[in-house]
C-alpha cells in the first residue's frame, strides 16, 4: 500500500505524543514493506522534502509558526490547507495513494478537503475529542470538524475501550469504529540500554541524595495531566516520608503558573524538581532509569505513551483510572500480574496512598518487570501497526467492490 499520513507533528517538530505516535507508527508501517508519505508541518529552515528510506518521504509544508500554536484554530486552518496542497502536488505528479489517514481535528481541514476530491479511504485516527479533552466544554468550531470528519471518513481508530464508550455515547456510528492500542518500543526502552553515568549526572542536577526514593511525572504541564492534585498529593507524603523527590518533566502548558504557585504554595522546594522542557531520548530514558515508580495522574488519557515507556523500562506505575483513561486498561492493578496502582486522579489522598504503597512495597522490581512483561506481549508497535494495516487493507478492498458495483451498474 501507499499510504499518506497527515499529522502536525514530526520528529524533529514534537510537542507531545501525537508527534511520537505518528513517527512509530508511520516507521512501524514502512517496515513492514509499506509505501508511506507523511504530510506535516515544518519550518522555513527545513528541507521541504525529506527522504528518510526508499519508500518513507515526508513532506513539510513550511511556516513560521511554532509548534506549540498549531491547537490555534486559525493556524491549524493555514497548515491544514498547505498539507492537502503538497498532497494534491503528489497527485499531479501521477503518485496513486491507496490510504489517507488522518489524525485528530488538527489534521480534519485536509481530510475533508481530500475526500471531496478523491475516491480514496479515509481514516481518522481519533487520540482524544474535544468532549474528553474539556470535559464536555471546548471550542464548538473543534467539535464540528470532528463530527464532519467522522462523517466523512470510512473509519474511526480510537485507542482504548474507555475512548470507544466514551464516543459511543456521544453518538459516533459504532460500525465505523474500530479499537487498536497505541505501542512503544520495548527495544529502545529497555533497562539495559540504560547509560548510567547520565543517570548520575541527572542525580547531581537534581540534588537526589543516596538513599533517596524519585517518583517522575512525565508528561505536558496541562490541568488534565493532574499535575496539582499529584503536588497536593506530594505534601502529603514528605509529612511521614522525608527521603523522596518528584520530578517533573514536560514542556509547558496551560497548568504550567499553577503547578509552580502550588508548589511554593505547599513548601515543596525541597521535595520537587520541575524541568519544562522536552528532553533528548536517551536523557528520558535515564529519567525512567533514575525512577523507583512513574505517576501519571490523568484526569482523561486516551493514548498513554508515556505510560508504556515507563512500564517497558520495568518501573511501577500509579495511574489516574477515572474517566475516559486507557491506563486502566494499560494497568493490571492487583493479582499475580499487577503492575502498577489505580487511583482516582482527582483525590490526592488516593494518590498519595497509592505512591506511598508502592515505594513501600518490598516487591516494587517485580511488579515493575510484570509491566515490561505487558508492553512485550501486548503493545509493540509492531502489533499496533500490523492491526492498523489490516484495517486499512479491508476497507481498500471494501471500497474497491463499491466502485466495480457502481461500474457495473
Amino acid at each position: 500500500m501507499r499510504i499518506a499520513f497527515f499529522t502536525p507533528e514530526f520528529p524533529p517538530l514534537t510537542v507531545g505524543g501525537l508527534g511520537v505516535y505518528s513517527a512509530e507508527i508511520s516507521y512501524a508501517f514502512s517496515r513492514e514493506g509499506h509505501y508511506v508519505d507523511v504530510f506535516t508541518l515544518g519550518s522555513i529552515t527545513q528541507d521541504p522534502l525529506d527522504e528518510l528510506s526508499p519508500n518513507f518521504l515526508v513532506h513539510r509544508f513550511k511556516t513560521t509558526l511554532d509548534p506549540h500554536s498549531v491547537c490555534e484554530i486559525g493556524n491549524a486552518f493555514c497548515y491544514n490547507i498547505g498539507m492537502a496542497n503538497l498532497f494534491f502536488n503528489e497527485i499531479d505528479k501521477g503518485k496513486c495513494y491507496d490510504v489517507v489517514a488522518i489524525n485528530d481535528w488538527l489534521s480534519s481541514v485536509a481530510g475533508l478537503i481530500i475526500k471531496e476530491k478523491c475516491k480514496l479511504p479515509i481514516f481518522f485516527h481519533l487520540h482524544s475529542n474535544e468532549p474528553v479533552r474539556m470535559y464536555g466544554g471546548g471550542s464548538e468550531i473543534i467539535k464540528t470538524l470532528e463530527w464532519l470528519m467522522v462523517e466523512a471518513c470510512n473509519r474511526i481508530i480510537v485507542k482504548c475501550y474507555a475512548m470507544q464508550d466514551a464516543v459511543w455515547g456521544e453518538g459516533y456510528p459504532t460500525s465505523k469504529i474500530s479499537l487498536v492500542y497505541s505501542g512503544c518500543d520495548p527495544l529502545k526502552y529497555d533497562p539495559v540500554m540504560v547509560n548510567e553515568s547520565l543517570i548520575d549526572e541527572l542525580r547531581a542536577m537534581y540534588g537526589v541524595e543516596p538513599g533517596d526514593k524519585v517518583v517522575l511525572f512525565i508528561g505536558r504541564i496541562t490541568w488534565i495531566k493532574g499535575v496539582e492534585p499529584l503536588l497536593v498529593a506530594f505534601r502529603k507524603i514528605v509529612e511521614s516520608e522525608k527521603n523522596v523527590k518528584l520530578i517533573i518533566l514536560g514542556v509547558p502548558g496551560d497548568a504550567y503558573d499553577g503547578a509552580i504557585e502550588t508548589a511554593t504554595r505547599l513548601n515543596l522546594q525541597d521535595y520537587v524538581r520541575f524541568r519544562f522542557e522536552l528532553v533528548p531520548e536517551q536523557e528520558k530514558i535515564a529519567h525512567y532509569g533514575m525512577s523507583d515508580l512513574c505517576v501519571f495522574p490523568s484526569l482523561a488519557e486516551s493514548s498513554g505513551l508515556a505510560c508504556l515507556e515507563a512500564m517497558s523500562m520495568a518501573k511501577p506505575v500509579v495511574v489516574g483510572a477515572t474517566g475516559v483513561s486507557v491506563l486502566r486498561e494499560f494497568v493490571v492493578p492487583a493479582g499475580p500480574e499487577q503492575n502498577g496502582v489505580h487511583v482516582n486522579p482527582k483525590d490526592p489522598d488516593d494518590l498519595a496512598r497509592g505512591i506511598k504503597w508502592v515505594l513501600s512495597n518490598p516487591s516494587r522490581e517485580k511488579i515493575g518487570r510484570k509491566g515490561r512483561d505487558r508492553v512485550v506481549s501486548y503493545f509493540s508497535w509492531k502489533n499496533s501497526a500490523l492491526k492498523t494495516l489490516d484495517l486499512y487493507k479491508d476497507s481498500i478492498k471494501g471500497l474497491t467492490r463499491k466502485l466495480a458495483a457502481e461500474s457495473d451498474f
